[in-house]
C-alpha cells in the first residue's frame, strides 16, 4: 500500500501543502473520517521533507493511527511513544514491553529520527530526562576500555547486576567477561576483555547461555527511563531533604510527621546512594530540573498534528484532575510531598507551540486560543459495511464507476487478493484496483474521486462491530459539536 497517494489531486489538500510550505502557523482540517486521516498524513510525509509529531487523546487511538501509518509508510518511518493515562500508576506498573518501546523511541529521537512520531497526550505531558541522557554507548572489538568505569557506566544506564543474565535489563560480571541483556534486543550480549582490550563481542541465548553470533561492534542502550549520574542523584537527595524539612515544620500531627519522615527519608537515602527504586519517578523534577518533555525531543522543524484538539483539551483536564486526586491520596499516606512535579499542564505545553500545527477534527468547531490561517472542510464519508451482500456492493461499484471515481480494494496478502478476485468474478463485478494492505476503515472522498474499501467491510462480522462502535462515538461527537457551536464559530 506504500504507493497509495490518495490526496495528490485534491485542491483542498494542495492548499494545506502550500500553507505548510509558505510557513502558515496554524491550519484547521475537518471532515476526514477514520483512516482517511492517516492516508492524508502519509501523503504529507511523502510530499514534504518534514518530520511529523502526532498527538492524540489516548493510547488506543495512538495505536490505531500507528497501525494505519505502518500500512501506508515503511515501519522504519513511524515511531510510537506509548504511555498509560496516569503517571503515578505508570511509574508503578509499567510493563517491560511498554518501557522498552518508550526507550527505543527516545533513543531514536536522540539520534535524529525524522519520521512520524505518534504519542497519546499522557505521554507528552510527562517529564522525562533531557535528550543527552539517551545516547548509546558504542563498543567495538579492539577498543581499549577501563573495566571498572565501564561497569559503573552500565549501572548508570540502568542494568541490574546479577549472577547470571536471564532477563532484560540485567548484567553479570565474571572476571573479564560481561554479559548484558538490553530491553530493546531479542538476545543477550557477551563482551570478553583481554586486559583493557575488547577481545570479542557475541550475542547469546539467555536460556542456555550459548553464543549465537560474533559481532564487530555493539551499541549499548539504556534500560531505564531515568538515567542519572551520581551528581544528579546527590542534588535530588539534597533538594528532597530540604523540601521534607519544610513540610515537617508545617505539620502538627506527630504520627503523620513520623510516617512522612520514614517514607521520604528512605527514598532520600536511596537517592544519596544512587540506587534506582520503584518510586523514583516522584523525584523526576529534582533529578532533571530541565523539566523536558517529548516536545523537546522531536526536531524543531516538525509539523505538529493535533488529533481532535477539543478532545485533547478535555483529556488534559481529566488527567490533571486524576493526577491531583492520586497525589492527594499519596500525601495523606505520607508517600509524597506537595512540591513534587511529575508533568506539565496543557497550557504550558500546547498553547504556545513552537511548531507549525495542523488541527484534525471530525467537525468544524472553534478551538480555544487558536487562529488558523487556513480552514479546510473535506467532504468524506465512512465506508458502509456490506455484510457479505455482494449485490449491494455491485450496485455501489456501478455508482462509483458512473461518477468516475477510482475504487481501491484492500486485501491482506496475495492469497486473500486472489480470493477476492474470484468472488468479484462470480458476482460479475468489475474488478477495481486491488492492493495488498489493510486499514482500520475505508472511506469515500468525492473531491479526489477516490473510494477505499477494506476486505473487512465486505465480509467480517468482527469488523462490523468495531465500525458500529466507531460510528456511535462519531454520532455522539456530532451531537456534542452542534450543541457547542455558536454564531461566529468556524
Amino acid at each position: 500500500m506504500k504507493d497509495l497517494n490518495a490526496f495528490s489531486n485534491d485542491a483542498d489538500y494542495q492548499s494545506i501543502v502550500e500553507g505548510i510550505r509558505i510557513g502558515m502557523k496554524e491550519q484547521f482540517i475537518s471532515g476526514l473520517v477514520g483512516s482517511s486521516r492517516q492516508v492524508l498524513i502519509a501523503s504529507l510525509v511523502q510530499e514534504l521533507d518534514k518530520p511529523l509529531f502526532i498527538i492524540t487523546h489516548n493510547m488506543f487511538s495512538a495505536q490505531k493511527i500507528v497501525d494505519d501509518l505502518n500500512e501506508c509508510l515503511s515501519r522504519e518511518q513511524v515511531l510510537l511513544y506509548p504511555a498509560n493515562e496516569l503517571i503515578v500508576t505508570e511509574a508503578a506498573i509499567a510493563s517491560p514491553e511498554l518501557l522498552a518501546q518508550r526507550i527505543d523511541a527516545l533513543i531514536k529521537l536522540s539520534q535524529g529520527f525524522r519520521g512520524v512520531v505518534v504519542a497519546p497526550y499522557a505521554g507528552v505531558r510527562r517529564l522525562i530526562p533531557p535528550l543527552a541522557a539517551f545516547s548509546e554507548m558504542q563498543i567495538q572489538v579492539g577498543d581499549t576500555v577501563q573495566l571498572d568505569p565501564f561497569i559503573q557506566t552500565m549501572s548508570h544506564l540502568g542494568y541490574d547486576r546479577v549472577e547470571r543474565v536471564e532477563s532484560k535489563g540485567e548484567m553479570s560480571v565474571r572476571g573479564g567477561i560481561i554479559d548484558f541483556f538490553p530491553l530493546t534486543s531479542a538476545t543477550g550480549f557477551r563482551i570478553e576483555f583481554f586486559d583493557d582490550t575488547v577481545d570479542s563481542i557475541r550475542s547469546f541465548n539467555t536460556a542456555d547461555q550459548r553464543s549465537i553470533e560474533k559481532l564487530t561492534a555493539i551499541a549499548i542502550t539504556p534500560c531505564k527511563e531515568i538515567i542519572a549520574d551520581s551528581k544528579r542523584f546527590q542534588n535530588a537527595a539534597q533538594h528532597a531533604y530540604e523540601l521534607l524539612e519544610q513540610q515537617l515544620l508545617k505539620m502538627t500531627d506527630r504520627k503523620a510527621k513520623d510516617k512522612l519522615k520514614g517514607e521520604i527519608g528512605q527514598d532520600i537515602e536511596k537517592l544519596r546512594e544512587g540506587i534506582y527504586f520503584q518510586g523514583i519517578y516522584k523525584y523526576i523534577s529534582m533529578l532533571f530540573p530541565e523539566r523536558q518533555t517529548l516536545l523537546d525531543y522531536v526536531p524543531k522543524d516538525s509539523l505538529l498534528i493535533l488529533d481532535e484538539p477539543i478532545r485533547l483539551i478535555e483529556t488534559s483536564k481529566q488527567l490533571e484532575r486524576d493526577e491531583a486526586e492520586s497525589v492527594t491520596d499519596l500525601l495523606q499516606n505520607g508517600k509524597t510531598l506537595p512540591a513534587f512535579i511529575l508533568s506539565k499542564t496543557y497550557d504550558s505545553l500546547l498553547y504556545h507551540k513552537p511548531f507549525q500545527s495542523l488541527y484534525l477534527s471530525l467537525f468544524l468547531r472553534q478551538v480555544p486560543q487558536t487562529q488558523p490561517q487556513n480552514i479546510v472542510n473535506f467532504m468524506c464519508r465512512a465506508m458502509q459495511s456490506f455484510h457479505g451482500q455482494m449485490n449491494v456492493l455491485k450496485s455501489e461499484m456501478e455508482r462509483w464507476k458512473k461518477m468516475g471515481s477510482r475504487v481501491v480494494l484492500l486485501a491482506n496478502g496475495e492469497e486473500r487478493i486472489e480470493r477476492m478476485r474470484r468472488i468479484l468474478q462470480d458476482y460479475l463485478i468489475d474488478e477495481p484496483h486491488i492492493m495488498n494492505g489493510n486499514l482500520q476503515t475505508g472511506f469515500e472522498l468525492p473531491s479526489a474521486q477516490l473510494v477505499i474499501i477494506t476486505e473487512g467491510e465486505i465480509f467480517t462480522q468482527k469488523h462490523r462491530k468495531t465500525r458500529n462502535a466507531d460510528k456511535r462515538i462519531e454520532n455522539d461527537e456530532r451531537i456534542k459539536s452542534y450543541s457547542e457551536l455558536k454564531v461566529g464559530d468556524y
